[in-house]
């Protein structure tokens, strides 16, 4: 403040010598106003100096607080990668930290981060951590990854499956047997025990489960339109989650459906009127949509498996049928 004044002070001086014609007055007035128009530049520029630095420092830390978060995202990601996995190829891959064991002679490769963004032997992490899919930086093509063993719902989960669906079948047997021998009043009452999503037409055979009420219409015998293919087929049995080996449900994107993996799946058989030879199907339930509308449906091991039920607009499992699906629920995995 004192180097200020004495600068000003000079100023002052040199103007009142040079003009004899001014006043002391005017000398002072004019020194005045040098002196408050100097004092508003000096407190800008110290205004100028002291918010600088403030603003850069909150933008760094910003900046800073962004990229900590962004660590933070990218390490849960590769925490969630930790295990086993097959991908889309067949191949078994270990994730261990940042390091990946494909186990095909290739040695271990490290998992990068480059601005958030996880990178692994020259391919892009696109999908998540559940369902990762991996994007080749050179050719865009992509591989898809699947859990080498799937983290299925609780196992009492199966037996409730299954009984379940055997009494849906019984159920619809004995309304076929019922419209059979005439015995309306019986079948209008089963059916309404159907309707329901009941085993009998007692009404505390009525799952309080959700995920097999989603499921009701769905037994062995019930023809249905796939969703996503628009193939006609006819099922044969179902599994209470997708157990197929991790390599075929990553080719097929399992991972990626809406419901996930452990929803129920369904061994289905395709109409051979759009794909003769006999395909089965290995079909999500999120992806079937049963209709009697598609009943029957021509090929002869449709003859073979079941027996119809015209009544109904759909098929009752026949002797070789029914044999397969009691050893499936003793535990033995469904074959045909």
């Amino acid at each position: 403040t004192s180097s200020l004044s004495l600068s000003l002070s000079s100023s002052s001086s040199s103007s009142s010598f040079s003009s004899s014609s001014s006043s002391t007055s005017t000398s002072s007035s004019s020194s005045c106003a040098s002196f408050s128009s100097t004092s508003a530049g000096a407190r800008r520029v110290k205004r100028k100096a002291r918010v600088a630095p403030v603003a850069t420092a909150t933008v760094l830390g910003a900046d800073e607080g962004w990229r900590a978060t962004l660590r933070s995202q990218v390490s849960a990601v590769v925490q969630s990668l930790q295990g086993d996995w097959c991908d889309d190829g067949g191949r078994t891959i270990e994730i261990h930290g940042d390091a990946a064991n494909f186990r095909d002679g290739t040695g271990v490769w490290l998992i990068e981060e480059q601005e958030g963004q996880l990178y692994l032997r020259g391919s892009k992490l696109v999908g998540d951590a559940h369902a990762p899919i991996w994007r080749k930086l050179s050719s865009g093509e992509e591989h898809r990854w699947a859990r080498a063993k799937l983290d299925a719902p609780d196992r009492s989960f199966s037996e409730s499956f299954w009984n379940y669906k055997e009494g849906r079948v019984r159920l619809r047997r004995s309304i076929h047997a019922a419209f059979a021998q005439q015995d309306f009043d019986l079948a209008f009452r089963l059916r309404a025990a159907w309707e329901a999503g009941g085993t009998s037409c007692d009404p505390a055979d009525i799952p309080t489960d959700a995920r097999l009420l989603s499921g009701q219409e769905l037994i062995p015998g019930t023809c249905f339109r796939h969703r996503k293919y628009g193939y006609s087929a006819v099922i044969l049995a179902g599994e209470p989650w997708c157990n197929a080996p991790g390599a075929w449900r990553a080719k097929m994107g399992v991972p990626s459906l809406p419901n996930g993996e452990t929803q129920p799946f369904y061994h289905s058989l395709i109409s051979e009127g759009e794909r003769p030879g006999g395909h089965i199907s290995f079909v999500a339930e999120e992806n079937i949509e049963p209709t009697s509308l598609l009943y029957p449906l021509p090929g002869p091991l449709t003859q073979l498996l079941f027996d119809r039920s015209d009544v109904l607009g759909c098929y009752l499992p026949g002797p070789m049928l029914a044999a397969v699906l009691k050893q499936q629920g003793g535990g033995h995995g469904f074959s045909i």
